[in-house]
């Protein structure tokens, strides 16, 4: 999909984008399974990083036949709850590209699968209160990513089309929800080349440190805030 910039908004994924939170989630599904007597995840464990929390938990029970989604999750929460105050940090180069945005007027949402109290949770452990425009959580839409529905929500709340919206993403169901909502998708993940799940992304990046004041500039012009 091909877009003329500059554009006049930007949406970011959360889990994976901005915050590390994947080694978190993989330990706490590790010791999750472990309490189900699953020693070690099996060669073909389903990735569900990035597909949100109950679908996530869904896959997993039907994988290994552990009863049903609320029975994995009643079991993943409390090792997930014991990490994530003191665990959850910043990719590299995320509050400096957010801060970098943000002073250029450039209206900013985050748009991710986790729940508002997740959310509000990071946002006030990172001081990130004065950065978003507007949060889109799974408690505002009836369908998460792929679908295109949390990031046509975000561009509404925004008051911007989305074709006029960059959207940063590192994940397979994110960037095909960045697609089907027609924002331009840009992939930061430090093994694009090797995940073809990635490769519909519009441009991507290694790491957010990797996008420099020349692509915002690129993106939304010299001014910031476009018309």
């Amino acid at each position: 999909m091909i877009h003329t910039p500059p554009f006049s908004a930007i949406c970011f994924d959360l889990d994976g984008t901005l915050i590390d939170s994947e080694p978190i989630h993989l330990r706490a599904e590790s010791d999750m399974l472990r309490s189900f007597g699953v020693e070690q995840r099996a060669a073909d464990h389903p990735r569900t990083f990035g597909m949100g929390i109950m679908p996530g938990m869904a896959a997993i029970s039907d994988h290994y036949g552990l009863g049903g989604a609320q029975r994995v999750f009643d079991a993943y929460l409390p090792f997930w709850n014991n990490a994530v105050e003191s665990g959850l940090e910043l990719k590299p180069g995320a509050r400096d590209l957010l801060v970098a945005i943000s002073d250029r007027s450039i209206p900013i949402a985050l748009v991710t699968s986790g729940d508002r109290e997740y959310a509000d949770l990071v946002i006030r452990l990172q001081a990130l209160e004065s950065i978003f425009d507007c949060i889109v959580t799974e408690d505002d839409v009836a369908s998460l990513k792929p679908d295109a529905e949390p990031y046509l929500a975000a561009a509404g709340l925004l008051g911007h089309a989305p074709e006029r919206c960059v959207g940063v993403e590192d994940s397979g169901s994110g960037v095909a929800s960045l697609r089907a909502a027609s924002m331009y998708s840009v992939v930061v993940h430090p093994e694009f080349s090797s995940r073809p799940e990635l490769s519909g992304a519009d441009e991507n990046f290694a790491s957010l440190c990797d996008i420099e004041s020349s692509s915002i500039t690129r993106w939304f012009g010299d001014d910031g805030r476009q018309p």
